[in-house]
């Protein structure tokens, strides 16, 4: 969307103006049919942006428990000991099973609204060069 906001090759490199024609297509409400699609398509595209840019990249890391876990287990074997799993501790074994619990429901989670994300994009992709 960039090229249809500004002409110079030098700003497609920059994200912004592509966010302006957005912006801006995004304010056409208008009563003409047409004009109504451009605008609620524009929105889908500066929210599935909006999503893939500033809000994926910053989910928090599924392995969000490993750290306790593996704390814990270099401090009864050392850090040698990677595979030593035959002599956990109960407590270690429940930081584990936890720490895997967790890390699975997080990304079914994850994966459940990638998918519902690009299921919006592949719905709107006809509108993406237009």
């Amino acid at each position: 969307k960039a090229h249809m906001w500004q002409w110079s090759e030098s700003e497609f490199k920059s994200e912004q103006p592509g966010v302006s024609h957005l912006l801006w297509e995004m304010g056409l409400d208008a009563d003409n049919k047409f004009e109504n699609q451009q605008s609620e398509n524009a929105r889908e595209q500066y929210e599935l942006y909006d999503w893939w840019t500033n809000v994926r990249p910053y989910r928090e890391d599924i392995d969000v428990g490993w750290e306790a876990y593996n704390e814990l287990k270099n401090e009864i074997y050392g850090d040698e000991c990677f595979f030593c799993s035959d002599k956990d501790t109960p407590e270690l074994k429940e930081l584990q099973k936890k720490w895997i619990a967790t890390s699975n429901i997080m990304e079914k989670n994850y994966a459940e609204e990638d998918e519902a994300m690009l299921i919006r994009l592949i719905k709107i992709r006809g509108s993406l060069w237009t």
